[in-house]
């Protein structure tokens, strides 16, 4: 049928992006706190 629509041959073609999860990582890492002083002075001299 002229008239019926088709599906769109580029949504076919296209492969999926596989979504990965975003890996949280700290942007920085975070300042020494006096507990982790208290634990690793040698880390600090």
């Amino acid at each position: 049928m002229p008239g019926a629509p088709k599906p769109p041959e580029a949504a076919k073609s296209v492969e999926p992006v596989e979504v990965k999860p975003v890996e949280i990582k700290p942007a920085e890492p975070a300042p020494p706190t006096a507990q982790d002083n208290a634990l690793v002075p040698a880390a600090i001299e």
